[in-house]
């Protein structure tokens, strides 16, 4: 057989073949090798030369070892180890790896909360000890303390003087005697006190009003479409109805509103002498007149000759330093004639109509001598629909 016969011989032995007819011996090859085809078994002989085809497949073992060599890549699959490491991933860099692969972060998605962390007055288990209360008050005695429990009453602060629940005119404190209408509304807490077409109500005991510190805190919902001048909440003045003849004294006033563009602001003027001194006022940064409920507070520490403003249980006005004012109280105008508070508008000084017209709602309006901190306003804000406890 010649050369090239015998090397195609070869690489058919390589590849498997069908029938194929070999063009060098014109026979057709058996492709299950019996050879019982081959009448020549002379020409048998030469399938002895072909196991050099066998020695060809050799080399095929060889490839196929190569290729082994392919699945010792899976070596790479012994990254897996890698995977094994993982109990000591600490996926939110808080230095605790997750309790799912062996850690103690209880949240390894949030680098706030692990093992010894700050508890928050919140619904997060930041330091991982299975409980919300801590050393937050819990009144209702439930899973969550009474800052983030939206279920539980707040307790009202010390040195409450008027409550107006909102329900009625009546102040539950019994402090206040309330004159005027007001329509009723679903309020926060039960119903409120809609003024949006009622003038509003005036109180005739101002004695516990004229007072320092001062703190006055109300749930608001006022639209705005209605803004372009302020809205007084609560007001009092000094000479609302009239001012005694030859005074000393100044005409006090201070005054909870909204400011022309909607924010929450105190006024107050609690001067010594006779004459217009400037009011010291502290505003508030966020707009509360957009149509939904906002808790607003205003504080007046006059000791410290200073105010603040919180928003939705939030500081929204650093504490402003009195300038114009000593804190000192409120002083009367000497006369006999009882100057009114008024809820829902201000008193003109000459004609005592109203002016500054509250056209929203109100509920809790409540009023403190005492200074309410921003944990307080938080407080009652997250109380919510259950309001200041009654008992």
């Amino acid at each position: 057989m010649n050369r090239a016969c015998l090397t195609l011989l070869t690489l058919l032995a390589l590849v498997p073949t069908f029938g194929t007819l070999s063009a060098c011996t014109g026979k057709a090859v058996d492709d299950s090798g019996s050879g019982s085809d081959d009448s020549d078994g002379g020409d048998d002989s030469d399938s002895g030369d072909s196991s050099d085809g066998g020695d060809g497949s050799d080399g095929g073992d060889g490839d196929g070892g190569d290729g082994g060599d392919g699945g010792d890549g899976s070596d790479g699959g012994d990254g897996s180890d890698g995977g094994d490491g993982s109990s000591s991933v600490d996926a939110d860099g808080d230095g605790d790896p997750s309790v799912a692969d062996g850690g103690t972060d209880c949240d390894d998605s949030d680098p706030d909360v692990y093992p010894g962390a700050t508890e928050l007055c919140d619904d997060i288990d930041s330091d991982c000890d299975g409980d919300l209360v801590d050393e937050f008050d819990n009144v209702d005695g439930d899973a969550m303390p009474d800052c983030a429990d939206t279920d539980a009453c707040a307790v009202a602060p010390a040195g409450l003087l008027i409550w107006l629940q909102g329900n009625d005119q009546t102040d539950a404190m019994g402090v206040a005697t309330l004159e005027g209408t007001a329509d009723h509304s679903s309020g926060v807490v039960g119903d409120a006190l809609d003024l949006r077409t009622e003038t509003g109500l005036r109180d005739l005991s101002p004695d516990p009003w004229l007072v320092t510190p001062l703190s006055i805190e109300a749930w608001v919902r006022v639209d705005a479409s209605t803004l372009g001048e302020p809205q007084v909440i609560l007001a009092h003045y000094e000479c609302a109805d009239q001012c005694a003849t030859g005074t000393t004294l100044s005409p006090s006033s201070y005054m909870f509103r909204l400011d022309e563009q909607g924010h929450a602001e105190l006024a107050v003027r609690d001067a010594d002498t006779l004459g217009e001194e400037p009011f010291d006022i502290a505003t508030g940064r966020s707009v509360v007149a957009d149509g939904t409920w906002h808790h607003i507070v205003g504080v007046l520490d006059g000791p410290s000759l200073s105010m603040a403003i919180y928003v939705d249980g939030e500081l929204d006005h650093a504490p402003h330093a009195m300038t114009d004012n000593d804190g000192s109280g409120f002083a009367q105008d000497g006369d006999t004639n009882v100057d009114p508070i008024t809820v829902g508008y201000r008193r003109a000084s000459t004609t005592g109509s109203a002016m500054e017209r509250f056209l929203g709602e109100l509920d809790e309006l409540s009023v403190y001598n005492a200074v309410l901190t921003e944990a307080d306003a938080r407080a009652l804000n997250v109380a919510g629909i259950a309001g200041k406890c009654t008992d």
